[in-house]
């Protein structure tokens, strides 16, 4: 009886959360994001929540976007980033994401992002 019960509570305890299980529950289990600037915070928000359920590189800081080649300081234009969200058809990049079927970013979302590449 003893065994059984040990088999239970080890059966039950796995079906709990694991950490980071989905990306969804990112925000939940690693709620610290990078510092960055002001402008960077919705942003950081637009990007988790529309890019987060396939991209590792979400809880990048700014300065990483920059480093990586994901953002080019005062040139949203040449920003892959930003690029590839707009609908461009050349330049940085053309529009690959989202895939389809999924929530692209807003005009809201898209503006600050421009507002936050231009202040860079």
């Amino acid at each position: 009886m003893i065994m059984m019960i040990s088999i239970a509570y080890v059966l039950l305890a796995a079906c709990g959360k694991v950490q980071n299980s989905s990306s969804q529950e990112r925000q939940t289990y690693n709620p610290t994001l990078p510092a960055g600037s002001a402008g960077f915070v919705p942003v950081q928000s637009a990007i988790i929540q529309k890019c987060g359920g396939c991209h590792a590189w979400v809880s990048w800081s700014e300065a990483q976007f920059v480093s990586n080649g994901y953002v080019v300081p005062g040139n949203p234009g040449a920003s892959q980033l930003y690029a590839r969200n707009i609908g461009a058809t050349s330049g940085a990049g053309p529009r690959t994401m989202p895939p389809m079927g999924q929530t692209p970013m807003t005009n809201d979302e898209l503006g600050a992002m421009v507002a936050w590449i231009n202040s860079l």
